[in-house]
């Protein structure tokens, strides 16, 4: 059912939030409007509030839910408070978009359903890169035969991270984990729309520590679907930003890399037959037509909800165990 204009309010609202969902927010006032934002950090809050010209500003959480106009929310804080919040916000809200991973836990991510299912509140999961162009397109490719039958997948995500980037990776409980459960939950979630089948077996290793807590710099993970596909997952918080995304097929094989590049040009290359042929593809905005799609209550099959999400978390739950 189409809905008209929404009123958001965002917890935690830190790097992500800033550069990802408030410009999307403002710039579509017929379907969106922001009315509230909080942060434990008042300094921080006030600027973000004067910056974007936003109603109101919270210290609290428990005032933003408060807060009469606000219908919808978005969860934006650290992975390990996912539930606490999602728990606070079902008691009063009709939305609630968790940013990924969805929690720091499985049992965690099966309480947020299960109290969202009580509620009759709509969760969802935000794995936008489900909505880019290339990826889309290489789904199509091979939904059309045209590497054959899939047998092994390779997945790359590096982003140099630091502790003065997210304080929060100090702290285990908050972070659910390093670069396996903070960049590797967008790839695995990718891995499972191309394969579509469930993770039967995990193999990994883990290289910590990220500074001064017990968290995984990078990870090398390998894993295997009960259709007998298998699939490297590889991320890293130390090595320069790239994403790149290997498809291997009984008849040749699809790449793209930096496939998630907001409104830019991303080259899918297709081997085949011994010869390769280069797709470009215009990628649009996939954080917005997430949060638009959802904002419009059509239904779409790109959408995670809170099912979904959760065999993500126990694939993430497997590799750490």
């Amino acid at each position: 059912m189409k809905r008209n204009r929404l009123n958001f309010g965002i917890i935690g609202c830190g790097k992500i939030a800033v550069k990802r969902y408030i410009p999307v927010m403002v710039a579509h006032p017929d379907c969106v409007r922001l009315v509230a934002i909080q942060r434990r950090n008042k300094e921080k809050l006030e600027e973000i509030q004067q910056q974007w010209n936003i109603p109101r500003a919270y210290e609290r959480v428990e005032d933003l839910l408060k807060d009469p106009e606000v219908e919808a929310v978005v969860i934006a804080s650290p992975p390990g408070l996912h539930k606490h919040h999602t728990l606070q916000a079902a008691q009063m809200k009709q939305i609630i978009i968790v940013e990924k991973p969805m929690a720091g836990s499985f049992s965690d991510a099966q309480e947020m359903i299960e109290i969202c299912s009580i509620k009759n509140v709509h969760l969802w999961i935000a794995y936008s890169f489900r909505f880019c162009k290339a990826i889309q397109q290489a789904i199509q490719l091979i939904n059309k035969g045209m590497i054959g039958q899939i047998y092994h997948l390779q997945g790359v995500f590096t982003v140099p991270v630091s502790p003065k980037d997210r304080s929060w990776l100090e702290k285990p409980e908050l972070a659910g984990g390093g670069s396996i459960i903070d960049l590797g939950s967008h790839i695995i979630d990718i891995f499972r729309q191309i394969v579509t089948s469930s993770v039967e077996k995990v193999q990994k290793i883990l290289r910590p520590e990220f500074s001064t807590s017990q968290i995984e710099k990078e990870g090398l993970v390998q894993m295997l679907f009960s259709n007998g596909v298998t699939a490297q997952l590889f991320t890293s918080f130390s090595l320069p930003r790239h994403k790149s995304l290997t498809i291997y097929g009984s008849e040749g094989k699809i790449y793209v890399e930096n496939f998630s590049e907001i409104n830019q040009e991303v080259v899918i290359f297709l081997t085949s037959d011994n010869k390769t042929e280069r797709i470009r593809i215009q990628n649009r905005n996939h954080f917005e037509d997430m949060l638009l799609t959802i904002v419009s209550g059509m239904e779409s099959h790109l959408l995670c909800d809170g099912k979904d999400g959760l065999e993500t978390q126990r694939i993430i739950d497997w590799i750490y165990s």
